[in-house]
């Protein structure tokens, strides 16, 4: 399954085939998915944090159910215990590189000293 037809598939499920109330409802404007079903993409973090009960196996390989069916699904702080957890891998991810990056410029300010 493409990008465009999984987005289209969110848009129909969240609400009822309305972009623009879609695009309210996860944050973007509603040019962004109006570009993003062009492109056949979408920006997976924003969907994933947005939709409650969507699958993250769903959003990143288009197989399988696009609704969670499990004991959290229909449980609301189920819900935010999941979306807290991807949203720490993130984090974790974002400060990850932000160290190396640091640690990259530390060593060229050395060298620069140096010489």
């Amino acid at each position: 399954m493409n990008k465009k037809d999984m987005l289209e598939r969110l848009i129909n499920y969240y609400t009822d085939g309305n972009k623009a109330r879609f695009a309210a409802m996860i944050g973007v404007k509603p040019q962004t998915v109006s570009a993003w079903l062009a492109r056949d993409t979408f920006d997976v973090e924003v969907i994933y944090a947005n939709c409650k009960g969507v699958s993250g196996d769903w959003l990143l390989s288009g197989q399988g159910d696009m609704i969670r069916k499990n004991e959290n699904a229909g449980d609301a702080d189920g819900w935010l215990v999941e979306k807290v957890k991807f949203l720490e891998g993130i984090i974790a991810d974002k400060e990850r590189t932000i160290q190396i990056l640091m640690d990259q410029q530390k060593k060229g300010d050395e060298l620069s000293d140096v010489g």
